[in-house]
């Protein structure tokens, strides 16, 4: 089971993997300027990956949930030598998705077992629970962009209880259909997909 969720979560962040509108065009302009080093020029088109810095920044600061956080704190140092060290998306690896899809998954347990966010979701179908849940963490829309309505799909899939495995097959992600553990799913998916780990 846990191989058909991770390979999910996989498929998931890989498919949310579009560059932003206008990156091509933004440098080709010869006066990009770099901030404190943090960005660097590569022929990926003007996307950059979050280092592992700001992808715990990034989490933190949208889920409102402390680095330090025990809990937090102790899967980012299990993890943190397998997260992207570099902001060149060409040097990105499967490792590195999938240490940004843990972590993702430490701050959605900790932020979805507050009450009052879960409350903000227990009585919710799925198709709004995924509107919710990706609006508090990213700006998409899915009145008029295709990967943006795309990308809501899986995630109301994963809330759903629903995933496509290894054949192709449709399948329960977790045996007990519970609402909580649904939900941290879909969080982490849309923690971890190219949506927030991109620049």
């Amino acid at each position: 089971m846990i191989k058909v969720l991770s390979f999910t979560l996989i498929v998931l962040s890989l498919t949310s993997c579009i560059e932003p509108e206008g990156a091509v065009e933004a440098t080709k302009k010869e006066d990009i300027k770099t901030e404190g080093g943090l960005f660097k020029r590569s022929a990926s088109g003007g996307v950059a990956a979050k280092n592992f810095t700001q992808i715990n920044l990034t989490y933190s600061n949208l889920t409102k949930v402390p680095t330090y956080n025990e809990s937090v704190l102790a899967e980012y140092k299990a993890i943190e030598l397998q997260l992207p060290a570099s902001t060149d998306p060409e040097s990105l690896n499967g490792f590195n998705q999938l240490s940004s899809t843990r972590l993702a998954f430490a701050y959605c347990d900790v932020f979805l077992d507050k009450g009052e966010v879960y409350g903000m979701f227990s009585s919710n179908s799925a198709d709004v629970n995924s509107k919710v849940m990706i609006n508090l963490f990213a700006d998409l829309d899915f009145d008029n962009n295709e990967a943006h309505q795309e990308f809501k799909s899986h995630v109301v899939e994963i809330l759903n209880n629903r995933g496509i495995d290894s054949t192709g097959t449709n399948v329960q992600l977790i045996q007990v259909s519970n609402k909580k553990s649904l939900l941290k799913l879909g969080c982490a998916a849309v923690l971890s997909s190219s949506y927030l780990t991109l620049i």
